[in-house]
């Protein structure tokens, strides 16, 4: 098993899993769906 830390997005593209992860993390918290990259 290799396990890679890429802690400055160099080698993965992970903008679309962080906003995901925003949007999860405010439902859970709110119950607000629907939350857009403009409101983040």
């Amino acid at each position: 098993m290799i396990v890679i830390f890429d802690v400055d997005g160099v080698i993965f593209e992970t903008s679309k899993s962080y906003h995901l992860t925003i949007v999860e993390t405010v439902k859970f918290y709110t119950g607000k769906e629907g939350i857009n990259k403009d409101e983040i």
